[in-house]
């Protein structure tokens, strides 16, 4: 049986900055109140006789503004678990400095290269981190694809409520990342045609 991977962004936001919502999915159901995409996404997809593993992505800065929303996921995973009567633990935690730069990038691909299993089918929550991360965790599915076999079932962006609502959004980029490694592939024809196709899929 194929081995479920989501890998999930944790914010770097001052604990009281996170909002708790109920994210609406893209078939327009509704998650449990949360503070974080990614239990939306567990919520959703980890249930099933399939095993899982969590793989956690966070930022080290010097505020330490991380630790307490680890904390706080850690807390709404032991209750997703209890809910749902399945053992959801982390089995993997990348940790990436704060400054951008190769050696970051590297640390982080590296991470996210060894966390992924041969054959699994991966969900993955890009919305926190800084823009370059949310860029590699992105990147690094193709790798996934590509060299371990996995299927990439769902990868989501969570949208914040800045009003006083409690509606949260999660947008669905799993067609995008199809998209971009259909034009990949499709890179071999001659100008003219690939021209055409590109844009025949932006006219939807």
């Amino acid at each position: 049986m194929k081995k479920k991977i989501f890998v999930i962004s944790i914010p770097m936001l001052p604990a009281d900055n996170l909002k708790a919502l109920q994210y609406r999915y893209p078939d327009g159901s509704l998650s449990m109140e949360t503070h974080f995409p990614g239990i939306a996404l567990l919520e959703k997809y980890a249930p099933g006789k399939a095993p899982v593993k969590i793989v956690t992505v966070r930022t080290s800065d010097d505020q330490q503004r991380t630790e307490p929303c680890y904390q706080l996921f850690h807390k709404e995973l032991g209750d997703l678990s209890a809910g749902l009567d399945l053992a959801l633990e982390v089995g993997a935690e990348i940790v990436v400095p704060h400054a951008e730069n190769e050696e970051k990038s590297r640390r982080h691909l590296r991470g996210l290269l060894d966390a992924y299993e041969k054959d699994a089918y991966i969900y993955m929550d890009l919305t926190y981190g800084t823009k370059l991360t949310a860029i590699e965790l992105f990147a690094s599915l193709c790798f996934a694809e590509i060299c371990r076999g996995c299927s990439i079932r769902n990868a989501v962006y969570g949208k914040y409520a800045f009003d006083n609502s409690k509606a949260g959004e999660l947008y669905d980029v799993t067609r995008l990342y199809h998209m971009l490694r259909f034009l990949e592939t499709s890179s071999h024809m001659d100008k003219t045609s690939f021209a055409d196709l590109v844009n025949q899929m932006l006219e939807g």
